[in-house]
């Protein structure tokens, strides 16, 4: 059985967005390490979202995040499992507009992907500490530890190394996304299903 992953970083700047195939293992995986064998990246891309306009950015973030969707789903095409996203936290957003046109962007983006496509419950939005903890293995892990994982698998692809270190970072954090959004799809996978798949 075959899972097809979505997962977007949602940015006012940029936008990563990366597209996994995972295969169910033998065993429930618990971390990045026990999937990454079963992982194939089909595509990844880097898009520029910056909004010039300070006084309407709330308003162009919730427009620009309808035309996201509208890529999103050209992108992801047919057979897309579930979308998985990063649980929007206002830490480290100094600026009032980046701290409302964040939860916007995502809102939006989350009403449009149940719009569109067939399962709109398979949308998983994912806390930091979650994607620090099962990538890397630590709670307390730094940015530069998960990107360095996600870097490392990532530079299988050729294409990878073409971005710019700035885009390269929001689509390891994209990657990072979907690899947790898929562990959390099979931990709550029924085991009846799984001992079936």
């Amino acid at each position: 059985m075959e899972l097809k992953v979505l997962g977007i970083d949602p940015g006012i700047a940029n936008t990563g967005v990366c597209i996994l195939r995972v295969q169910f293992p033998p065993a429930r995986p618990k971390n990045f390490v026990d999937l990454r064998s079963y992982i194939e990246v089909e595509r990844f891309e880097c898009w520029h979202t910056k909004i010039e306009d300070e006084k309407t950015k709330s308003v162009a973030a919730l427009r620009r995040s309808f035309e996201l969707a509208e890529r999103l789903k050209g992108l992801a095409g047919e057979n897309l499992s579930m979308l998985a996203m990063e649980l929007f936290s206002p830490r480290g957003h100094t600026q009032y507009s980046d701290f409302l046109s964040t939860p916007v962007l995502i809102g939006a983006l989350s009403y449009v992907w149940k719009a569109y496509f067939t399962y709109p419950d398979l949308l998983y939005l994912i806390a930091p500490v979650t994607v620090k903890t099962k990538m890397t293995g630590k709670r307390r892990a730094s940015k530069k530890e998960v990107y360095a994982v996600a870097e490392d698998f990532l530079q299988k692809n050729p294409l990878f190394g073409y971005l710019k270190k700035t885009e390269q970072s929001h689509v390891a954090d994209a990657f990072a996304l979907a690899v947790c959004g898929a562990i959390q799809y099979m931990k709550d996978y029924k085991m009846e299903l799984w001992n079936k798949r």
